[in-house]
């Protein structure tokens, strides 16, 4: 993934932590850090050099943040569809557009 994405990948996940105090954007916001963190170590090294320390390194933090948000995803979506069952008929309707 190109160091551009990350960055807009990280705006959102600020502007998430600072607007609802959000765990899971604060731990996403930690390891694009760790991601920055190789970038970093990396620079000015061979090209050789840099894609052997992302393999190594930068991979599996991305690995892992994208299978984080694959799971917060789902969850927000288990979360939409489970309130929108509970609902009275005539609530759920209203917010489908739909009349009652």
């Amino acid at each position: 993934m190109l160091a551009a994405c990350w960055a807009h990948t990280r705006r959102k996940f600020y502007e998430v932590a600072e607007a609802t105090g959000s765990l899971v954007a604060a731990e996403t916001l930690r390891r694009i850090g760790e991601l920055y963190a190789v970038e970093a170590r990396v620079r000015g090294q061979s090209s050789a050099h840099r894609l052997a320390e992302r393999r190594s390194f930068s991979r599996p933090i991305a690995t892992t943040a994208t299978r984080t948000q694959m799971i917060c995803n789902n969850v927000l979506v288990e979360n939409i569809l489970l309130k929108s069952v509970m609902m009275p008929p005539s609530s759920a309707g209203d917010r489908a557009g739909f009349q009652a």
